[in-house]
């Protein structure tokens, strides 16, 4: 928590309350009699003019990590979730009205100046227009008494983001759409917890699930969608607390999608995932420093211990390009060929698989052999098998 000197100081420590928080609890600055509350580091961040200086080698920084991304075939997108200030701001008491020139805009701003083909998406007009036209039947956005947006906020930034991705990969559309609803069962200080869900099922299903066992935060997930119109590309997502609002909508627009705790970042670790699309995420109030000092790629990345694995089950998957085959943690095939007990009768077939990780049906592979209808490979119209016994002894 940053320091404020003075009589601000005193000012600001009076009107600090303790709430709390289902990650951890915070210092806040009492909101309306709703029980509206924001963080008070967050304010003290607002209140810090972004220097050129300051702009200029957070520039210099994104843009040297957007370059060996490139080199590597990746994709790179910056990723700003805003601050409950930056939607709700107007439900702070009139002491702590800005009027001054947000920071975070600024930001923004020079980047989006200076370096024109660096992709920062920044949703705080989406958020304020789905706030401001009662998008989802009027939803909050944010929690209450909490510094943190809920589902229904995750899911206007994941859709901004999902556009972005879109429009450089040449989609026509996309975005999931949902509707959401009140969980009237939880509760805090006696009165609804506002936690929105979803109503209708989410399209994706869980592949790696690394767990910190010391505070049980889903340190790195991947997914896989069950959505046959998802697109292809792969994506991984390093991002703080609000990256886990906008995991669902994320998962199932993508046919893999990969999320983890920007704090155990590896760009090791992405590399060796191949991704189309890196992105790269920071609630507002922590940006600035975020992006001067990147975990894992000019900093040291926290090392994974004290954490638990869980694998899903190898599968196919179908999608609106075709079928393809998901191995445990969430990654697939391609280019190749593989041996696959997909009914898991004790006999398996062989497939080819393309350079996108689809499987080739009724035709000829790249190296000559012809596949059936199914995709399994055949001589003279016989299908080739290998017996679970025979894989073991290769």
């Amino acid at each position: 928590m940053k320091k404020i000197a003075g009589k601000r100081l005193m000012v600001l420590l009076t009107a600090m309350i303790l709430t709390v928080s289902y990650v951890t609890p915070a210092f806040a600055i009492g909101g309306t009699a709703d029980r509206w509350d924001f963080l008070i580091d967050a304010y003290a961040v607002r209140q810090t003019p972004v220097t050129e200086e300051e702009c200029q080698e957070i520039m210099t920084n994104l843009l040297t990590l957007q370059e060996e991304l490139a080199e590597a075939g990746i994709y790179f997108i910056v990723f700003i979730p805003p601050d409950k200030e930056e939607i709700y701001g107007d439900l702070l008491p009139a002491r702590y009205q800005l009027t001054w020139p947000d920071p975070l805009d600024q930001l923004v701003g020079y980047l989006h100046e200076n370096a024109p083909d660096l992709p920062v998406i920044y949703p705080k007009e989406a958020l304020l227009n789905a706030r401001n036209t009662g998008a989802f039947d009027g939803a909050q956005l944010y929690f209450s008494n909490d510094s943190h947006w809920n589902y229904v906020g995750g899911h206007v930034g994941a859709s901004e983001l999902i556009k972005a991705i879109g429009e450089h990969f040449g989609h026509e559309s996309g975005v999931i759409e949902h509707t959401f609803s009140l969980q009237p069962d939880s509760t805090v200080w006696g009165k609804v917890w506002p936690v929105y869900d979803y109503n209708e099922p989410i399209q994706r299903e869980l592949g790696k699930d690394i767990v910190s066992l010391t505070n049980g935060d889903p340190v790195h997930r991947s997914y896989y969608s069950t959505n046959l119109d998802c697109w292809p590309e792969k994506v991984y997502f390093a991002g703080d607390s609000f990256r886990r609002f906008m995991s669902d909508p994320m998962a199932e627009q993508f046919r893999s999608f990969i999320c983890i705790n920007r704090y155990y970042l590896d760009l090791d670790d992405v590399a060796a995932e191949a991704p189309d699309v890196f992105v790269l995420s920071s609630v507002g109030r922590m940006a600035r420093a975020t992006f001067t000092a990147i975990d894992g790629f000019n900093t040291s990345a926290l090392p994974m211990t004290n954490m638990q694995t869980q694998y899903g089950e190898a599968r196919w998957v179908q999608d609106r390009a075709g079928y393809w085959w998901r191995n445990p943690d969430g990654t697939f095939p391609r280019n190749e060929w593989r041996w696959l007990d997909g009914n898991k009768d004790g006999a398996a077939e062989c497939y080819y698989f393309d350079w996108n990780g689809y499987c080739l049906l009724n035709t000829v592979t790249p190296d000559g052999y012809r596949v059936n209808e199914n995709g399994a490979w055949i001589v003279d119209g016989v299908v080739q098998v290998q017996t679970t016994e025979q894989q073991t002894g290769q």
